[in-house]
């Protein structure tokens, strides 16, 4: 169909079974063939998805994004003026309600004047605080606190600021916010963080990732004291960790060169040079960072390297493959090839995409995502981008996309050494 991998393989595989010269090319022949209509397959069956089920793609992209804000409860503030006798005198560290609650209070109102709040800061009926979390949950703080303020916490007209700085320093990944200790420290409040476009509450146990963005509230010269601490470098959000890359495709490669010996085949399996580096990503992705090296690609640089390395794939594939294709396709073998192909591919496809939409009622995007995956069929995810703008294909791409890309690996090795 169209995973290289898979054909690298199911040679390598070939090769060590005793397979002659001739043998050895029929993979390449048969690929060849086979893919033009390995991309225009998944093309045409999420076109066909759509034309039978009339799906508008616009719609698709609004009902994915409001199911996906809808997993993690959107961050409201409000304005809360104490009234509660129980809580005057007592430090904001020891409500806990607040923390098992999830919400934030990022500003006190105290005699007319705007401060940041520390765990030591003791409360008094008829302050004011401004408080960041779900919208259920302040409420909650509402009826502990007191009840809603008439006047509105602003910086504006007093010495604090407030600024979205990025994490970037290597001292601060992995650390949380109470390690940090940002409050004792700079004399700050972090308001909430932003993650991949989803807003967090600043829980004290949540743990820094490069490239998170924190809104943090305090006095100019302490918000550039934060910068310091935790990074704030738009150069170093814009630049290609070359190193860790390195060291990941050699640990992937050293992964895929592993053999792995089942019972009563005649050779072992191996990941290969696809599949062992795929892993091996996966888990320095999870991992995010070890020491000085980060795990991280600036998108314009991911998406570079990604098209480079494409056009080089079918580069590769049609030196190799060319100087017979026309000959095979005119002696008629390649017309068994091509139409095996075309079964293979479309009959697959559309029964998933039929059922995904039909039965399960799965979002269009998302099933162009799974389509595009499970043929590891980068061609496919791109058309399905296309259609509108939406993180939903390429999620699920990237969801179905590892242990298609490990099945397809293993699969023609485990034909070549069931039926050689």
């Amino acid at each position: 169909m169209t995973n290289a991998p898979a054909l690298a393989a199911s040679q390598q595989v070939l090769k060590e079974v005793g397979a002659d010269a001739a043998v050895m090319a029929l993979p390449g022949l048969a690929f060849a063939v086979t893919y033009p209509f390995g991309i225009a397959g998944n093309l045409l069956a999420m076109a066909g998805v759509r034309a039978v089920f009339g799906i508008d793609p616009q719609a698709e992209a609004r009902g994915f994004e409001a199911a996906r804000r809808a997993e993690v409860a959107a961050l409201e503030t409000m304005d809360i003026a104490v009234r509660n006798l129980s809580v005057h005198g007592v430090r904001l560290a020891e409500l806990t309600i607040l923390d098992s609650l999830g919400v934030c209070v990022s500003r006190l109102l105290r005699d007319g004047q705007l401060r940041v709040p520390t765990a030591d800061t003791r409360l008094a009926c008829g302050d004011v605080l401004h408080v960041v979390g779900p919208r259920l949950k302040l409420e909650q703080a509402r009826m502990l606190l007191g009840v809603p303020a008439e006047v509105r916490l602003t910086t504006q007209g007093s010495d604090l600021r407030w600024e979205r700085i990025v994490v970037t320093a290597n001292a601060a990944l992995g650390k949380s916010i109470a390690a940090l200790n940002l409050k004792g420290v700079c004399d700050v409040v972090v308001s909430r963080v932003t993650r991949t476009g989803i807003e967090l509450v600043p829980d004290a146990a949540l743990k820094l990732q490069f490239g998170d963005i924190l809104t943090v509230i305090g006095k100019p010269d302490d918000l550039r004291a934060v910068a310091c601490i935790i990074g704030n470098s738009e150069r170093r959000l814009q630049t290609a960790e070359m190193i860790p890359v390195f060291v990941g495709i050699t640990l992937g490669a050293a992964l895929g060169s592993i053999p792995l010996f089942l019972p009563g085949m005649p050779a072992p399996l191996r990941l290969g040079m696809a599949g062992g580096p795929l892993v091996v990503a996966i888990l320095l992705a999870r991992l995010g960072h070890l020491g000085p090296l980060v795990w991280f690609m600036p998108p314009a640089a991911n998406l570079a390297l990604r098209e480079l390395g494409i056009v080089l794939f079918l580069a590769v594939l049609g030196i190799a493959s060319g100087d017979r294709f026309v000959e095979t396709m005119a002696s008629g073998a390649g017309l068994p090839w091509m139409a095996w192909g075309v079964l293979v591919t479309l009959v697959p496809l559309l029964l998933t995409g039929l059922v995904a939409r039909g039965v399960m009622g799965l979002n269009f995007l998302t099933i162009c995502g799974v389509l595009a995956g499970a043929q590891t069929n980068p061609p496919g995810l791109a058309y399905a981008n296309a259609l509108v703008t939406s993180e939903a294909p390429a999620l699920a791409y990237a969801t179905v996309y590892p242990l298609a890309m490990c099945l397809r690996i293993l699969a023609p090795q485990l034909l070549v050494l069931m039926l050689w």
